[in-house]
């Protein structure tokens, strides 16, 4: 791949990007099945949450593979700076949808141990 080229993302690239991040792809999918195989059993507003927080964790890799494929592509357009500036600002972004769909995620599952131990508590 030859930087500042501008014509568009290289496939190759990009699939290179995909391979580096399918293990969080992987487990972050591998949860979105498991939570909606057991649909009836994580119902509500835990299982609601933790769903969310996965959907929006896979978002964050989309964005995040998007990005490092695109990045060469505008590495001759522009002066350093603005990529620079460009990268902080996704890099930003990025962070704070890893922040939300953890703390969705992490809200989901402390709901749905509440409803267990709840579950857990009247049965007995």
């Amino acid at each position: 791949m030859e930087f500042g080229t501008s014509g568009g993302i290289d496939p190759g690239y990009l699939a290179v990007q995909v391979a580096v991040r399918l293990p969080v792809i992987a487990v972050l999918v591998t949860g979105v099945v498991l939570l909606m195989l057991r649909r009836t059993a994580v119902t509500g507003r835990g299982g609601g949450l933790a769903l969310s927080g996965l959907v929006v964790l896979l978002g964050a890799v989309a964005v995040g593979i998007i990005w490092s494929a695109y990045l060469p592509v505008l590495a001759g357009s522009g002066p350093p700076s603005q990529i620079g500036l460009a990268s902080a600002v996704v890099g930003g972004l990025l962070t704070l949808l890893d922040a939300v769909g953890l703390g969705l995620l992490l809200a989901g599952l402390l709901v749905l141990v509440r409803q267990l131990a709840d579950a857990r508590g009247s049965a007995g």
